[in-house]
């Protein structure tokens, strides 16, 4: 628990893929970093459940507001 598996960027869409991990529970979250050095509000962590009934997720957005 509380360590990276993977780090992704989003597209110029903003639009992102993640792959390749095993079944579990997974955190999804926007960079602190990225969040401080873009003045952004920060956004709450996703949950999602990557099981073997429902391998694909999709619809996992942030909504970023500037401070």
């Amino acid at each position: 628990y509380g360590r990276v598996l993977q780090t992704v960027e989003t597209a110029y869409d903003g639009f992102y893929i993640i792959s390749k991990i095993p079944f579990g529970e997974y955190r999804l979250r926007v960079s602190a970093v990225q969040i401080d050095k873009l003045n952004l509000e920060p956004v709450e962590d996703e949950l999602i459940d990557v099981n073997s009934d429902d391998p694909f997720q999709s619809g996992f957005d942030f909504i970023l507001y500037r401070k």
